[in-house]
């Protein structure tokens, strides 16, 4: 690293290569783009007066017959000119996607068979006769990286409004028992102080410590139970066996047998998505890796962006969000979600949203007064729902919703009413690309370059890793 393999390694295998038989490609990410473009402006056109060229493309562009005319004159001008062609690896990707979108679908509105021919055959022309040269080979070349068009009508993921009020009810659970994991576990749990019906920020440092924290709300269920899974009432036989079946990997064939033929048929299609859930809660690793492995507004968090949503979103960086990316994982949405809003609170509007969303419930002074049990510091005056006046903005803004905004009854009310009904939704069919799309077998070698060798043993089959000389 910082030994001039952007600088200056790449820009003299770029144009030596260029020969005018080949299409020279520079795929760089986004964050190292602008660097790049002005490094092979500077250097390829102003000192060796090589054209370079662009080729910015995303699903957000209209394709027509003309304008893929336009592109195959580019790259055909680019490659017997001598020139090179500097493209981040999504539009490499979304060019690709978009093409057997247009072929094999009609129902994105805009569909055009012949239009998506023609683009699959200058993907194959541009294979057929594109070098490509990858700088951060290992980043690009990441599984993580993934593009992915999806297709069709929206609708609800499966097991909504259940799905995420079960997550939200396992959450608290885990809040209730972390301070007995602490106790056990000194260094193995961080937990940081919060008030009364607060979610206080948590994280896992030692496996032991997760595995006994978990352990012991999975123990709560059993002998419980949970929305959507009441135990309570259950033989001991199957408490035991849906213990087991969410904290274990496997289980034994008589111990589903024994579940499946149970007292009232205890085990049907409702109870096994339930467990399901929880098996992938807990054996599964989603609340692991979202306590574990992930830190709030360091690798995940609620994010102002281009395409607004109130869902949790990838960082990049301390406060710093991916512009487009997001997590794919259902679950792992609805935790993050939840984790973000708890940590941050709720906004003014989001409380005026979850004030109006109360107004419209039939029970909505039985909600009112969950908040106010798990506020402490909510004035005795609007402790009734009759006497909080949403009208006036400044009592609103400094007495009520202060004392409100990261009570876990009121987030969840508003994650749940407003939040995950509007923004969890699924397509019935998906295309994808990931990095390793970008390393398939072309008629000419594929160059990478990168700073550390931490990612050889993850890199595509196709590629081989090759150690410099010290």
């Amino acid at each position: 690293m910082g030994e001039g393999k952007s600088s200056v390694i790449v820009q003299i295998v770029a144009v030596h290569l260029a020969d005018g038989t080949r299409l020279v490609c520079v795929i760089v990410a986004k964050p190292q783009s602008k660097q790049m473009r002005h490094m092979l402006v500077t250097k390829l056109g102003g000192l060796l007066d090589r054209q370079v060229h662009f080729l910015p493309f995303s699903r957000s562009v209209i394709m027509d017959h003309q304008k893929l005319e336009l592109i195959r004159n580019m790259l055909q001008s680019c490659m017997t000119n001598g020139g090179v062609l500097m493209i981040q690896p999504e539009e490499v990707l979304s060019f690709k996607l978009m093409g057997l979108e247009l072929v094999g679908t009609n129902t994105t509105g805009r569909s055009d068979a012949a239009l998506g021919k023609g683009m699959v055959r200058l993907q194959q022309y541009v294979e057929d006769h594109s070098r490509y040269i990858i700088d951060e080979s290992d980043e690009n070349f990441s599984v993580k990286f993934e593009l992915v068009y999806t297709i069709g009508m929206q609708k609800a993921i499966d097991m909504s409004p259940e799905r995420w009020i079960i997550i939200q009810e396992v959450l608290g659970l885990i809040n209730s028992y972390a301070s007995e994991a602490m106790h056990q576990h000194p260094d193995g749990i961080l937990r940081a102080p919060g008030r009364n019906g607060q979610f206080p920020l948590l994280r896992f440092l030692r496996v032991a410590a997760a595995d006994s924290l978990l352990q012991s709300v999975a123990r709560h269920i059993r002998d419980k139970g949970i929305h959507g899974l009441a135990l309570a009432h259950q033989s001991s036989q199957v408490r035991q066996i849906v213990f087991k079946y969410i904290t274990q990997v496997g289980m034994d064939e008589d111990d589903v047998r024994l579940g499946e033929t149970g007292r009232h048929g205890f085990f049907s299609d409702k109870i096994r998505n339930v467990l399901y859930l929880l098996k992938g809660l807990f054996v599964g690793g989603v609340l692991a890796f979202a306590f574990g492995q992930k830190r709030w507004r360091v690798n995940y968090g609620i994010a102002k962006r281009s395409l607004p949503t109130m869902l949790a979103v990838p960082y990049r960086a301390k406060d710093s969000p991916a512009p487009r990316s997001e997590f794919s994982h259902p679950d792992i949405v609805i935790v993050l979600t939840c984790l973000s809003h708890y940590y941050g609170g709720l906004s003014e509007e989001a409380l005026d949203t979850a004030f109006e969303q109360l107004g419209r419930s039939d029970q909505g002074s039985m909600a009112y007064g969950d908040w106010v049990k798990e506020s402490p510091s909510l004035e005795q005056v609007y402790h009734q729902l009759a006497g909080v006046n949403l009208k006036d903005r400044a009592q609103c803004v400094a007495r009520v919703y202060p004392a409100l905004r990261q009570t876990k009854t009121v987030v969840d009310f508003y994650l749940r009413t407003v939040v995950f009904p509007q923004e969890m939704v699924e397509f019935p069919k998906k295309l994808s690309a990931s990095g390793w799309d970008l390393a398939r077998p072309k008629r000419h070698p594929i160059t990478g370059f990168s700073g550390t060798c931490d990612s050889k043993l993850v890199l595509p089959i196709e590629v081989e890793h090759i150690d410099l000389p010290e």
